[in-house]
């Protein structure tokens, strides 16, 4: 579900974690960034446009890099969420965010991968697939200085 300006204000309003104006600046910044290193050729002011204004930026953008962008409505949402709430950092928040990130861009949002990467032009190669899964570890951690309260395991340690 491609989130809308007014309902991730609304759940920034809800956590009170951030103020309005300061987590729409977090917003922009991040998903301007996050996406540009990836390839993303949207400016920060085309970004701007796109969350803030919900405007196009530039007619003929393609409809993934869209998506890319307005995706982190959600998944900064969902990450407020989970500070303001002490949910601890777990393999299901990490998916959830991915799940939110990858939204109408993949079929298999919020899974683990099954396939190897390749980076081009790097002596250094990504994990296997089943090192994905097995990387995190059994001790706890903690988000916004809580202690875990869920039985999922934890991302990794402090």
């Amino acid at each position: 579900m491609t989130w809308t300006r007014p309902e991730f204000l609304a759940d920034v309003a809800r956590t009170g974690i951030l103020s309005p104006e300061y987590a729409e600046d977090v917003l922009v910044r991040l998903a301007h960034h996050s996406t540009a290193i990836e390839g993303n050729t949207l400016t920060l002011a085309d970004t701007i446009t796109l969350l803030v204004d919900e405007r196009v930026p530039v007619a003929g953008t393609p409809v993934r890099e869209l998506y890319e962008v307005t995706n982190h409505y959600q998944a900064l949402a969902r990450l407020l969420t989970a500070v303001a709430d002490g949910e601890p950092l777990t393999t299901d928040l990490v998916r959830d965010l991915h799940s939110a990130l990858m939204d109408h861009l993949t079929h298999d949002r919020g899974q683990y991968k099954t396939s190897s990467n390749i980076v081009t032009g790097a002596s250094w190669r990504p994990p296997p697939p089943n090192a994905s899964r097995n990387s995190c570890s059994s001790g706890p951690t903690r988000l916004n200085g809580r202690p875990p309260t869920s039985t999922t395991r934890p991302c990794w340690r402090r």
